[in-house]
This record gives C-alpha cells, structure tokens and sequence, in this order.
C-alpha cells in the first residue's frame, strides 16, 4: 500500500479525499502491528518507518514491533534470503525508541 500512496504524486489525474483515504487506512493498520510477525508482512520496514517520520506520523506501537522484528531479524543467518536489519537501521531505530522514551523494551 505505500507504495500506492508514493505513487499519488506522480499521477495526473487524482482526487484528494481518496489519498487522504489510503493515507489514513495505511496509517491505522501499520498502527496495529504488535508483533515482529506484524512487521514482517511489510517489504521494507525501515522504508515505512521513514515514511511516518517524514510525515509526523511514527507511533510507539509500531516501533515496539519493529524493535521485535530487528531483534528476530539479527539473529537470521546473513545470506541474501533474509530480511535483516543493517547496523546504520538499528541505530537509527534506537535513536527514535529513545526520542519515544520506549527505549526499555526488552527487545532493545
């Protein structure tokens, strides 16, 4: 979906409501994500994180999740089938688990 929503501004032919639409439905679901297995269904989460960052959009919920999934993710072995989280991206996150002061998670 957000690659959808990237797309809008590209278009010729758009109509505001409905992007307002796909935003905030895309918005409330990346909302509801709990768990790694949640941020899994997403092709580049770091690319959605920085996504809600630029628009104001980041939620503590979200970046417990994605604490979870980086956390599954490091483990992985390091071949290019799986999704891992790189150094710079784990930083990156620490630093706004810190700015949300969620920086206790376990999975931190």
């Amino acid at each position: 979906m957000l690659d959808n929503i990237l797309a809008f501004p590209g278009l010729e032919f758009s109509w505001q409501p409905y992007e307002d639409l796909c935003l905030q439905q895309f918005v409330d679901s990346i909302n509801r994500f709990r768990s790694a297995e949640d941020v899994d269904q997403l092709a580049q989460p770091f690319d959605v994180l920085a996504f809600l960052q630029s628009r104001g959009l980041v939620h503590a919920d979200f970046l417990l999740a994605l604490c979870q999934w980086s956390l599954r993710g490091v483990h992985r072995p390091n071949v290019l089938s799986e999704r891992r989280p790189t150094a710079k991206q784990l930083v990156l996150l620490y630093d706004h688990c810190c700015e949300w002061n969620v920086e206790s998670t376990p999975a931190l």
